[in-house]
């Protein structure tokens, strides 16, 4: 289920009429919510859960905005799941934004081709359209929905995959060939010994990127303004 939260009326029209066609592209049929404030955004999600909302950052005074809403979703109600696309006309809240781990920005008015490159992220992300990771181990090959994967390291000559659910996996490999496999999903080249979801990432530094399982993660020196820039300045389009 999809919610769209805005308190300007015609927007979310607008964004609904626009939102139908790009899944449709998709084949996918998907119930979609229009709600007038945070509040009711929450109650709503607390009953629906919803799969993914767009959400506006500014909200009449007496409402609750739009990031502490997202915040309330992420730290009170423990919800990683749901995705987030923040959609606005101002775009100072980098950094705020980037603690509730958005899957977007979208800037008002909205343009229909970065509403399709969103939704087909959204897409990737939740399984539709099959992404996954090949390995093997013991001659044996298996496979691992990218969405699934928080980070991977290279420790000697084995790569080590560490899933959202804190799991562990090992097969022999090198990070060339995860990189060039991962790069097509939304994972970042932060270091030689790390490939890293941007999805699970909670917060950084100029030198090292914090994930949500708390793992602190290096961020190579030759990289370090090419990632910062990737994280703020593109956040959060860049599918990297």
């Amino acid at each position: 289920m999809v919610a769209i939260c805005d308190d300007n009326e015609a927007f979310m029209d607008a964004t609904e009429k626009q939102l139908k066609r790009v899944l449709k592209k998709f084949n996918i049929h998907n119930k979609i919510d229009k709600i007038i404030t945070t509040g009711d955004l929450l109650d709503e999600h607390i009953k629906e859960k919803y799969d993914l909302i767009f959400l506006d950052i500014e909200f009449a005074q007496g409402d609750i905005k739009g990031i502490n809403a997202a915040r309330y979703i992420r730290d009170e109600l423990y919800d990683e799941t749901v995705k987030i696309i923040y959609v606005s006309a101002n775009t100072q809240y980098a950094m705020q934004l980037f603690e509730t781990r958005p899957i977007n920005f979208l800037e008002k008015p909205i343009v229909y081709g970065d509403l399709e490159k969103a939704v087909e992220v959204f897409l990737r992300l939740s399984g539709h359209l099959d992404l996954k990771f090949t390995y093997t181990v013991n001659k044996t090959d298996y496979c691992i929905d990218y969405a699934d994967i928080m980070y991977f390291k290279s420790e000697n000559r084995k790569i080590i995959i560490v899933t959202k659910n804190y799991e562990k996996t090992e097969f022999y490999g090198v990070m060339g060939d995860v990189w060039a496999s991962a790069k097509k999903a939304r994972f970042m080249d932060v270091h030689r010994s790390y490939i890293v979801n941007r999805d699970y990432i909670k917060s950084f530094t100029y030198n090292h990127i914090i994930m949500t399982n708390g793992a602190s993660i290096p961020i190579g020196r030759s990289k370090q303004k090419e990632i910062r820039r990737m994280l703020m300045g593109k956040l959060p389009n860049s599918t990297c």
